[in-house]
């Protein structure tokens, strides 16, 4: 006990003897140069329109078969950006997870 107290009363003075001995160092102002070099002095604007893209979701069935013999149909719904790989991961995930699968057989 009287060890760990010693080794105690070492460590707070070594670190509060740390801190207090911090300078800040000084730091140089950044400087940076900015150029600008026009080729030529003419500006073209266009004007495009903005089409309307029609945002959707997609939905997939995915049908999985286990040892057993059962099948488990998983529906899935995702974003019109989503590749079928994702979307059949996902439905892969919940097919393994533990709601789904009990003793590697479907419920």
């Amino acid at each position: 006990m009287k060890n760990l107290l010693i080794a105690l009363v070492l460590i707070f003075t070594g670190t509060s003897t740390y801190a207090a001995n911090m300078s800040h160092i000084k730091s140089t102002p950044v400087s940076s140069l900015i150029s600008e070099i026009t080729t030529s002095n003419e500006i073209k604007v266009s004007l495009k329109e903005n089409k309307n893209i029609a945002l959707f979701r997609r939905q997939m069935c995915f049908t999985f078969t286990d040892l057993c013999g059962q099948t488990l149909q998983v529906w899935v719904s995702g974003p019109s950006s989503a590749s079928n790989y994702d979307l059949w991961h996902t439905a892969l995930d919940y097919s393994h997870s533990p709601s789904a699968m009990s003793w590697g057989c479907f419920k």
